[in-house]
């Protein structure tokens, strides 16, 4: 597939949805060796470890919360499957998860899986996991033309977690947003538990106010006191946690 082919309606697609940023880093000069990986092994091996055929349609509409991925082959390579949007379409795309990249490249291979021609550039804004960024293409003499690699500015952009098991050659990445939700729920939670204490030692120090009225300092500066230590010894614990 020529690189400079293409029609006038996908060019005002692509300019109108996804304009192209400018970007001081030298894409043209990036390279990954690869002799392990080639196309063929993306289809077969990896997608069979990874239980997703290599682009296969997607149909959920969500966006995925937490990705499992796998290790793979000799060099211990980490692999990961994601949905990406190309113009109306959404696929099941294997990327190599490359610490040493700061950029993502999507190949060829995965633009003509969309029947998209590309356009005079090598770098193209589309939807990763639901979420938009500037993805390019392999440069011509690089050694990785045919495999996508997924780079630390994704990671980094979308607050994701990324943790690697290399005993069972397992690999886990959970994006900010669910984390997020969890630790605020947990924090609603505590907050709720705190305020019910608070009202529940006031009804109780109330109570014991109406029965012993003729000394009425001397039992708040008890239930004060009793207070103090309840809130101090549940701070304590939350911290340990």
């Amino acid at each position: 597939m020529q690189r400079n082919k293409y029609n006038q309606d996908e060019r005002r697609y692509w300019d109108r949805y996804f304009p192209i940023l400018d970007d001081i880093y030298p894409i043209k000069m990036y390279d990954l060796l690869l002799p392990d990986i080639r196309s063929k092994n993306i289809h077969e091996e990896i997608s069979e470890k990874l239980r997703t055929k290599y682009l296969s349609d997607f149909y959920h509409a969500v966006e995925l919360k937490e990705v499992n991925g796998v290790v793979f082959g000799p060099y211990y390579r980490v692999f990961v499957s994601l949905p990406v949007k190309i113009m109306h379409e959404t696929k099941n795309v294997h990327f190599l998860l490359d610490t040493g990249s700061p950029k993502t490249f999507i190949c060829e291979e995965v633009y003509e899986s969309f029947k998209a021609n590309i356009i005079n550039s090598s770098s193209h804004k589309v939807l990763v996991n639901n979420k938009s960024i500037i993805t390019h293409l392999p440069p011509i003499n690089s050694h990785f033309t045919d495999v996508n690699v997924l780079g630390m500015e994704y990671l980094k952009t979308f607050d994701a977690r990324f943790i690697v098991d290399f005993e069972n050659e397992y690999v886990t990445i959970s994006f900010g947003s669910f984390n997020h939700d969890e630790n605020q729920n947990d924090f609603q939670h505590h907050t709720l538990d705190t305020l019910g204490v608070m009202v529940g030692f006031s009804l109780f120090g109330l109570g014991l106010f109406l029965i012993f009225k003729r000394r009425p300092y001397f039992f708040f500066s008890i239930v004060v006191f009793v207070l103090f230590f309840k809130l101090f010894f549940t701070s304590i614990l939350t911290i340990s946690r």
